[in-house]
């Protein structure tokens, strides 16, 4: 059967039917998500606060006990005595206390699993984070401290590396210090045996105090480096050194003892005063060295 009413020109048909209770159900929704007042916009998040994140905790967990607790109180109240003064009932009301109560206690579960997965609770704080605005500025700040912890890092990085290099190069220098002084050694030790072989040819032994003691610390230097087979191999090369010293003495002498009307020169004059010079040349040059090393050797550890 159909419609006996009809449609004036102008009119528009309707389609469905709104009660006035879902108008009411979705303004309270839109009004409470633009008023930021939902608990489902809350969350949580950490924050280093080691002088007074118990004290911050504390108020925030008696803060949402109280939110919980008020929330069922006034869902109780309305279920057994209504809406004043002539205690009516809505299904509206009685939803979004329903919906009010359901997002404390999800709130309430929230901050319980951020109190569990506090890492130490004696030190940081559970910081509460309401609405998008707050996250986003939120992460802005953790974005910041991270950039600025790359940048911290990167200077730590930075002064590893120059550390690293000036310590190779301190070896690198600590190793040809080494070198030198090993250098230093050797001359010393063959000046000062050309020093007893010249001295014990011309029969004149002459004592030279600051070479005696440089000579005995190059000895002491040596004691100190060298392995003991490496100084039984020298101490035979100075063994068979010395013996074939002592045999060209022994063959001198006694030919000078039969043909002792014509002595036979071991050494001209020539020779002998440019082996003399070169003794005083090469002991210049290494007490040169000496004190070239030893300045060194301050200078290293005044540096360190």
């Amino acid at each position: 059967m159909e419609d006996s009413k009809s449609t004036e020109p102008g009119e528009s048909a309707i389609q469905g039917e709104i009660s006035l209770e879902e108008i009411a159900n979705r303004k309270d929704e839109c009004v409470r998500v633009l008023e930021k007042l939902s608990l489902d916009l809350l969350c949580f998040s950490y924050s280093s606060s080691p002088d007074h994140c118990q004290e911050f905790n504390r108020m925030l967990e008696d803060y949402l006990d109280s939110v919980l607790l008020d929330a069922h109180k006034q869902l109780a109240h309305y279920r057994l005595y209504g809406e004043e003064p002539n205690n009516r009932f809505s299904k509206t009301r009685l939803r979004n206390l329903e919906t009010i109560v359901r997002e404390a206690e999800e709130c309430y579960e929230r901050f319980e699993r951020a109190k569990r997965e506090n890492p130490d609770p004696s030190k940081i704080a559970i910081v509460p984070i309401f609405g998008v605005k707050e996250l986003g500025s939120r992460i802005t700040q953790t974005l910041q401290e991270q950039e600025n912890m790359n940048k911290a890092y990167e200077n730590l990085m930075d002064n590893c590396k120059r550390l690293l290099d000036n310590s190779e190069h301190m070896r690198k220098m600590l190793r040809s210090l080494r070198d030198q002084s090993q250098h230093i050694f050797y001359k010393q030790v063959q000046v000062s045996s050309l020093i007893d072989e010249t001295a014990t040819m011309l029969g004149v032994c002459v004592r030279d105090k600051v070479a005696d003691d440089i000579h005995s610390a190059c000895l002491s230097q040596a004691a100190s480096e060298f392995t003991v087979d490496s100084w039984l191999r020298k101490i035979k090369d100075c063994q068979d050194t010395m013996e074939s010293i002592r045999t060209e003495s022994q063959t001198y002498y006694r030919q000078r003892e039969s043909n002792s009307d014509s002595p036979l020169p071991l050494l001209s004059d020539e020779e002998r005063n440019e082996i003399q010079a070169n003794i005083e040349r090469n002991t210049n040059s290494i007490l040169q060295l000496l004190r070239g090393a030893e300045s060194l050797r301050l200078s290293l550890s005044q540096d360190a």
